[in-house]
């Protein structure tokens, strides 16, 4: 099949492109996060994996979609034209 000129490439390359607002956001929230909260959860009793998916990324969603939207919210003006 070929992409070329098709919506298909111009979404991934758009993705691609923007991924790095949305990683940066992540890794800014992730900063934030006490150490105190997980060793908290793997004191009582938590796996490291199960710590990490119930508090951690938890806490870390609202950085995602602020990166996200951040990331999406230039090309809306333009769709409008």
């Amino acid at each position: 099949m070929l992409m070329s000129g098709t919506i298909t490439i111009l979404v991934i390359a758009y993705i691609v492109r923007k991924l790095p607002y949305t990683l940066r956001s992540s890794a800014a929230i992730l900063y934030q996060i006490s150490p105190s909260l997980e060793e908290a959860s793997i004191s009582l009793g938590c796996s490291p994996m199960k710590t990490f998916f119930k508090v951690t990324a938890v806490m870390m969603l609202p950085g995602v979609f602020a990166g996200a939207i951040m990331s999406w919210i230039t090309p809306l003006p333009l769709s409008l034209y």
